[in-house]
């Protein structure tokens, strides 16, 4: 379900667990020439930002996703860069704040580790995605999302 979905992944994942989720941004700055090799498509309107963040549980504190963001801010609406560059809110939930209409296609699915320089601890492979999001026909955002899949699908097992 969450590898296929076409919708925010935040607004899936709060239904799944029943919390609201807070964005922990662990990395934030001006892409690295690596990181911007990510980008796939025609090149972006200006630098790109690199963002690493995990969605955690407000109540529980649990990271549910670790997720990179490689951002287009010249794509985005000027509010909405502000809100993401200072208030550190989910990308998705600022896209429907915003009202930016949005493409999402996926990209690849996969299970890797998440950037462990970025999120620290010992690389597992989790199950990820990677989505491109366009704006006004033009690329806003490439993002890789990680699934804390044992944590997520623990909540559909019942307990004994």
């Amino acid at each position: 379900m969450f590898l296929s979905a076409d919708g925010t992944t935040t607004g899936l994942i709060e239904a799944w667990t029943g919390e609201k989720l807070v964005a922990d941004v662990r990395q934030q700055a001006r892409a690295t020439s690596a990181e911007s090799a990510l980008w796939p498509l025609e090149e972006p309107g200006g630098p790109l930002l690199a963002r690493y963040v995990r969605l955690c549980g407000a109540t529980s504190g649990r990271a549910w996703l670790y997720g990179r963001s490689l951002l287009d801010l010249t794509a985005l609406p000027v509010q909405m860069r502000e809100e993401i560059l200072f208030d550190m809110m989910p990308l998705g939930r600022s896209l429907v704040r915003h009202r930016v209409e949005t493409f999402r296609t996926l990209q690849s699915v996969d299970c890797t580790a998440p950037p462990s320089a970025e999120f620290g601890g010992t690389p597992i492979n989790l199950p990820c995605r990677t989505v491109l999001i366009q704006a006004g026909g033009v690329c806003a955002a490439v993002i890789t999302e990680w699934f804390d899949s044992d944590r997520l699908f623990a909540l559909a097992i019942p307990a004994h």
